[in-house]
């Protein structure tokens, strides 16, 4: 299944008990669940919805993917699939990560 599909259906079950979460939340936490390769591009990118956080990772996705065929390398697939984070389990942990302060305004920044 792919990452994202899978973490809407997630973040639609952490609504649903917890409504008071914003978008900047999930923005985070989507960010969070890219591989390294594609993580930091996504920080300074500064995305303000889940959908152009998914968007620009798949940009990012491809372009790497051109730079590893021009090169002759194998590309590693940037966009982790809900199997390769381990399931729902691991999906549900970074969605709960900063559950104490849900209700701040601000999150705080990630590593």
């Amino acid at each position: 299944m792919d990452y994202q599909v899978r973490f809407e259906e997630l973040r639609s079950l952490m609504l649903n008990s917890h409504p008071i979460l914003n978008e900047s939340y999930f923005v985070s936490n989507f960010i969070r669940g890219l591989k390294d390769e594609i993580r930091s591009t996504m920080k300074m990118m500064h995305p303000a919805t889940v959908n152009q956080a998914a968007e620009k990772a798949r940009q990012q996705e491809w372009t790497l993917e051109a730079i590893y065929r021009k090169h002759g390398l194998q590309s590693k697939g940037y966009i982790k699939s809900s199997q390769q984070i381990g399931g729902t389990p691991k999906v549900v942990e970074f969605l709960r990560l900063g559950m104490d302060d849900a209700g701040s305004e601000e999150r705080p920044p990630l590593e």
